[in-house]
């Protein structure tokens, strides 16, 4: 193993229902406009915008998101195991022809999230940040890429 120091810890953060249906395990599948190279673990981040036509999407198709959801948190972490064009996915809600469906396992919800603010699609965690945050060492461990 290299040098911890150069390793890098990522997060994508995703809107409120979809950290909801993925942390929750309702639905594996996050839809972006690009395609990452990035495969493994990341920190999941719930943006503070929440996208109203996915809770409505996941009202009818799969179950009714909560209205407390918590945004603008590193709710957990998981894993991006597949990226793939999104009409390929049934069910699918409503949503651009173009994007990509990332397809999230292994799911983990941390008992503390922590507040954090973040950016669209994946970002680099700054080290600041890092170790302020209250993750277990084994999760840090499993992170680094």
């Amino acid at each position: 193993m290299g040098n911890e120091k150069n390793k890098i810890v990522r997060a994508l953060t995703v809107q409120q229902p979809w950290a909801w249906a993925l942390l929750e395990r309702k639905y594996p599948y996050v839809f972006e406009p690009f395609a990452p190279r990035l495969r493994g673990y990341f920190l999941l981040h719930s943006g503070i915008a929440y996208d109203w036509d996915a809770h409505q999407w996941f009202a009818e198709h799969i179950e009714e998101p909560p209205f407390y959801l918590r945004k603008a948190q590193i709710l957990g972490y998981a894993r991006l195991t597949m990226v793939m064009l999104k009409p390929l996915i049934t069910p699918s809600p409503p949503m651009e022809s173009n994007e990509f469906a990332f397809r999230i396992t292994d799911p983990h919800r941390f008992l503390l999230p922590q507040v954090a603010a973040g950016r669209r699609g994946f970002w680099k965690v700054p080290r600041r940040m890092l170790k302020e945050l209250k993750i277990p060492l084994y999760v840090r461990m499993g992170l680094l890429s």
